[in-house]
């Protein structure tokens, strides 16, 4: 599956944790609704594609150190 970084005009979307109604969802199945941004890479993540931008990415990585770190006696 391909998630997309979402421009967020889905009107219909009910959603909750969407970005924005202030949750941290900000990605999307449809294509069309896609976010058009520089520096984007899909990154691979079990047997999908996620969209991210260089802010999320980094996020990812400190998220992984952090819980790396975290684990650590």
């Amino acid at each position: 599956m391909n998630l997309y970084l979402c421009d967020g005009k889905v009107k219909k979307c009910k959603k909750g944790e969407c970005y924005r109604n202030g949750g941290k969802c900000r990605h999307t199945t449809q294509r069309k609704n896609r976010k058009k941004a520089d520096g984007t890479q899909m990154i691979i993540v079990g047997k999908d594609n996620w969209e991210m931008d260089p802010e999320g990415i980094r996020e990812l990585i400190n998220n992984l150190i952090k819980g790396r770190n975290e684990g650590r006696c």
